[in-house]
């Protein structure tokens, strides 16, 4: 089948929309976006070009740039340039070079929709991104939703190149005589995902030839399996909860009968903020009969504006709602409580006490991909945290549960013993409480009841300031 023939059939079976259809293309210059470009034009779409300059690779950014409004003026197709501060911005909002990259990609690309009243935005994902995805996912860990690879569509975003892998748009572009960029980053190993497509995936075709044709299938199974799941899951949710005009009641003593009453749970409010751990401890509750238990998320709703932060960059604005969940005599109960949480918008308010000034924190969307052994910073879930933290000298009989020791409890006095802590350093030491329990002796362990998995929505990073002073 040819290259186009299998983009239309392919189209048609994920419900994506066809020409005319207006569409908005993210061109970074790559063959996957050029070979993009170039089809759905050929397709017969209204296409304009969308071009972000991220300002992260020196003159092979400004190279890029020029090579996509060559290209578009070309093909006679209208182009946007946007370009970031791209920097600046992850060091202003405590994210990641990646996670800014994308915020601010996605966030300028819908706002360009709009301006130009396009339908759809698209974007050059292929198979073997989705496989990609696919591993790392399972490395982290994951449901069955994260083993479902790149989704085709999600909101305005349609991803029509998830039924061909990279070699096939590079025959693709040859065939056509079409010349594209390299991005030389993608040659390197400092990010999981180059890990993945440079050392995992070979090693894998070593054992199996065709191992990226088999996870392919795969995820057409996954997904498959998904749809199945989503009935069942749906199906129960109306036995179990009643939806009221601003909250939400579970019968928690059906709920607990249920085959995985935890995932169950998850499944129904993790869209709302609420992490697998929290849900796990929502059943340990309903079976322990515990009645006034408290949880809270935040849900976190990316709004479609783009607004400019004291450096003039251009930033994706969020709009949040703390939503809270409390255990009442066998049922759960659901509801909103603010929209503007202060857990979010006052970082230097979530931590007070003794101490407190010799510590820094953040609030990042995930996990670090690389992540450097530091005592003197640690990670954890957000929403398991009772806010604000308190900072304090440790005192006898202070005890929590390490991380690395699976749910056993150690005093701190203990610890300190085990990591040779002087007798000075010892009356120094910090530790950092959430409510009543210790969820960090500042510069040794963490509690494991705390700590970031993969169903965390946010993670709050606490850092020494200073390690000179802190000793």
């Amino acid at each position: 089948m040819k290259f186009r023939e299998k983009i239309v059939q392919y189209i048609e079976e994920a419900d994506l929309p066809s020409a005319p259809a207006s569409v908005m293309v993210a061109v970074s210059g790559g063959a996957d976006s050029v070979a993009l470009l170039h089809t759905l034009m050929k397709l017969g779409y209204k296409v304009q070009a969308a071009h972000c300059n991220f300002l992260l690779r020196g003159s092979e950014s400004e190279r890029d740039e020029i090579f996509v409004r060559n290209l578009a003026n070309e093909w006679n197709i209208p182009i946007h340039v946007q370009r970031f501060q791209t920097r600046q911005f992850a060091q202003n909002e405590g994210v990641s070079i990646e996670m800014a990259a994308r915020q601010l990609r996605y966030a300028w690309f819908e706002q360009l929709r709009q301006k130009e009243k396009f339908e759809w935005i698209a974007v050059a994902h292929h198979l073997d991104d989705s496989i990609e995805t696919l591993l790392i996912n399972l490395v982290r860990g994951t449901g069955i939703r994260g083993m479902t690879g790149i989704k085709p569509k999600q909101g305005r975003i349609i991803r029509p190149f998830l039924c061909v892998f990279r070699s096939e748009i590079e025959k693709y572009l040859t065939a056509q005589r079409i010349s594209f960029l390299v991005d030389s980053t993608n040659l390197e190993n400092n990010y999981v995902r180059n890990r993945f497509r440079n050392k995992v995936i070979p090693l894998l075709e070593e054992i199996n030839p065709g191992v990226r044709t088999s996870l392919a299938k795969n995820i057409q199974h996954f997904r498959a399996a998904e749809k199945i799941y989503d009935v069942y899951i749906g199906k129960l949710r109306e036995h179990f909860l009643s939806d009221k005009s601003v909250s939400i009641d579970i019968d928690g003593e059906r709920l607990i009968q249920a085959p995985a009453p935890e995932t169950l749970l998850f499944e129904w409010i993790g869209e709302w903020g609420f992490t697998f751990t929290q849900c796990c401890n929502v059943i340990q509750s309903l079976r322990k009969k515990q009645s006034g238990r408290r949880f809270q998320a935040v849900q976190s709703r990316e709004k479609s504006v783009i607004c400019r932060n004291n450096a003039g960059g251009l930033f994706p604005r969020k709009k949040d709602s703390l939503v809270r969940l409390v255990v009442d005599r066998g049922n759960v109960h659901i509801d909103t409580i603010d929209v503007h949480p202060p857990v979010l918008s006052s970082v230097p308010e979530m931590l007070h006490g003794d101490g407190a000034g010799l510590l820094g924190i953040q609030i990042l969307d995930r996990m670090p991909d690389r992540l450097e052994r530091n005592p003197m910073e640690a990670y954890f879930d957000l929403e398991s945290l009772q806010l604000p933290l308190t900072v304090r000298r440790w005192q006898a009989g202070d005890v929590l549960f390490p991380f690395g020791m699976m749910g056993r409890r150690k005093k701190v006095s203990d610890l300190l013993i085990d990591a040779k802590v002087s007798v000075f350093n010892k009356e120094r030491q910090l530790v950092i409480l959430s409510g009543e329990d210790i969820v960090w002796v500042v510069g040794l362990r963490s509690d494991e009841r705390y700590r970031v998995s993969e169903k965390t929505a946010h993670v709050l990073k606490i850092f020494v300031k200073s390690e000179k002073r802190f000793e």
